[in-house]
């Protein structure tokens, strides 16, 4: 305010009390700063060294003392490299640091790491210049914030995740893992390489997986599982890859959501198990198996030939012979013997006729002429009536007189297929009565064979199937069927009988073609 005295001299003693206030109140602000850092700083856990432009001390905190085990009065007004501390061995370096900040006037961060007693220790620093009110820089704040723990835990890390990593690397097995938009976060050399060898793609971390896969039922098949996975289900199951009989790999693959620690899910692991090398072989496996499987049943077909050939020699040369020579003997008792003659000659016949019985029994075990001149219908009908005399079974007979064109071999085939599941009924049904029911159904003819015994576990049906009688055994006879293009099915349950259905396609006649 400009005043006058009534002179008209001019004073201004109000303007000089403002300027006093203006000062002092700048004065209490800078106080006031001053002790909230000194709070701030002496409760710090951290380090906090205050520097003049000469790189001396002129502030520590009690954090600084108690770390280097010095006073404050030991260390004010001396530099790192007038007084060594626990930095000693980063002094010079650290001082060069703290110039460049006194010069610049640009903060800075420092990393300081050096080794004591054969451990190493390392400290953040962050260095802040302080200026006056004209803007020069007069200090530098520095704030010391000890790593080291932190540092180990991370080296400690490190090493764990390169093992880790070695470890997966080195697995025989493919490993990569997506996030939520099917984008690789990691992947293995197993998975690279496969990825590779399939869709000749050279995959990278943050790209989706999805689009290098060209072929589209992979594509498919991969996003309805990764979904599902990312859903929270965790899923197994075998897949295969690539296109047919070119890149096709076999896979057994686990997918298992990755979830945060509270539970949300945030992508998807997954391992697969190459299985390309065992599913070919398991693959020619089978077909050796199957091969050797249809030489089986040749030799067998082969050999049911054969016994038919033998059956029919019997019966019609060796059967017919002895029947001639007994004719023949029966002449010759007729004429005149001597009573040691008679007695030979009768014994004789004695013999020539239990030879005729038995070869006739041994033609119809093997091929009754009967499923020759009759058919397939007509020789079940004698089965049953044989199986009533030979075991005591009573067999039923049901025929819906339709016509049913079979080849001889298949003839002979269903034959003793039904003899074997009856002899299996008087051996193991303990049952006395048996149905067999014999019809046309769709082109196929359908033999049902049923009783009502004491049934057994269908979960035993291969130990029931490999039981040998009668000279063929019902896992031949099943696979006979089945190589003839027939069907072998059984029903039963304990205590509720047995029902055993085969079917066979018939062949056409001249009114079908």
């Amino acid at each position: 305010m400009d005043c006058k005295y009534l002179t008209g001299d001019h004073w201004h003693a109000m303007a000089l009390v403002r300027d006093i206030d203006e000062r002092k109140c700048a004065k209490e602000q800078l106080l006031k700063r001053e002790r909230e850092f000194r709070t701030l700083a002496e409760n710090s856990p951290d380090v906090i060294v205050r520097y003049d432009r000469e790189c001396r001390r002129i502030y520590v905190n009690p954090t600084f003392e108690r770390v280097n085990r010095l006073s404050s009065n030991e260390v004010l007004g001396k530099s790192p490299v007038e007084l060594s501390t626990e930095l000693a061995p980063m002094a010079v370096s650290f001082t060069q640091r703290l110039k460049e900040v006194m010069e610049t006037g640009v903060a800075t961060q420092i990393d300081l790491i050096w080794t004591k007693d054969g451990m190493e220790n390392c400290w953040f620093v962050r260095a802040i210049p302080e200026f006056d009110a004209n803007g020069e820089v007069v200090s530098a704040l520095t704030i010391w914030c000890d790593i080291t723990e932190r540092k180990r835990a991370e080296e400690a890390l490190k090493e764990q995740y390169s093992i880790l990593r070695s470890i997966i690397d080195s697995a025989n097995a493919l490993v990569f893992s997506v996030d939520r938009q099917y984008r690789y976060t990691s992947f293995n050399k197993g998975h690279a390489v496969a990825m590779q060898a399939i869709y000749g793609a050279e995959i990278e971390i943050g790209q989706c997986l999805l689009d290098y896969m060209t072929v589209t039922a992979d594509r498919e098949i991969a996003k309805r599982n990764l979904d599902r996975a990312l859903a929270g289900e965790q899923l197994m199951e075998e897949a295969y890859s690539g296109e047919e009989l070119r890149t096709r790999k076999y896979f057994h693959v686990s997918h298992s959501p990755i979830n945060t620690e509270t539970g949300d899910v945030i992508g998807v692991a997954v391992l697969a198990q190459d299985m390309t090398e065992r599913k070919r072989a398991e693959e020619a496996l089978r077909a050796k198996q199957q091969r050797l499987s249809d030489m089986t049943v040749e030799l067998s077909l082969a050999e049911e030939r054969e016994r038919r050939r033998i059956a029919a020699e019997l019966h019609d040369n060796i059967g017919q012979d002895l029947v001639l020579a007994r004719i023949k003997l029966g002449m010759l008792a007729k004429m005149p013997l001597t009573d040691e003659e008679a007695g030979i000659l009768g014994n004789t016949r004695e013999i020539l006729g239990g030879m005729i019985q038995r070869v006739r029994f041994l033609t119809h075990m093997i091929s009754p002429p009967i499923l020759e001149s009759g058919g397939l219908e007509a020789a079940l009908k004698w089965l049953g009536r044989q199986m009533e005399t030979d075991y005591g079974l009573r067999v039923s007979f049901v025929d819906d007189t339709s016509e049913k064109p079979l080849t001889e071999e298949m003839r002979s085939v269903l034959y003793h297929a039904v003899r074997e599941l009856l002899i299996n009924v008087a051996k193991h049904a303990e049952s006395d009565t048996a149905l067999v029911a014999v019809g046309r159904e769709c082109g196929r003819i359908v033999i049902r064979v049923e009783d009502d015994g004491i049934g057994f576990d269908p979960d035993a049906i291969e130990e029931s199937l490999t039981r040998k009688g009668g000279g063929f055994g019902l896992f031949n006879i099943r696979r006979r069927i089945i190589h003839l293009g027939g069907a072998f099915d059984v029903e039963s349950s304990p205590g509720a009988g047995t029902c055993v259905t085969i079917g066979m396609p018939l062949t056409k006649n001249n009114d079908e073609l």
